[in-house]
């Protein structure tokens, strides 16, 4: 497993042991704001909103 953190040190990119990519997203004032794994996007819960989970489209 290997893991980048960076400058702020905050997580922003992990590989797991199954050589799964996953990908963190910060907003300016360092809140998580979702995590990109195997190119879906999953928006982390704020205030009572329910997790979202939807494929990103293609460009």
């Amino acid at each position: 497993m290997a893991v980048v953190y960076n400058a702020l040190d905050r997580l922003v990119e992990e590989v797991g042991l199954d050589a799964r990519h996953t990908r963190y997203l910060y907003d300016p004032t360092g809140l998580i704001l979702g995590r990109l794994e195997e190119g879906y996007l999953t928006a982390q819960p704020r205030l009572g909103r329910k997790l979202v989970q939807a494929p990103l489209p293609h460009q």
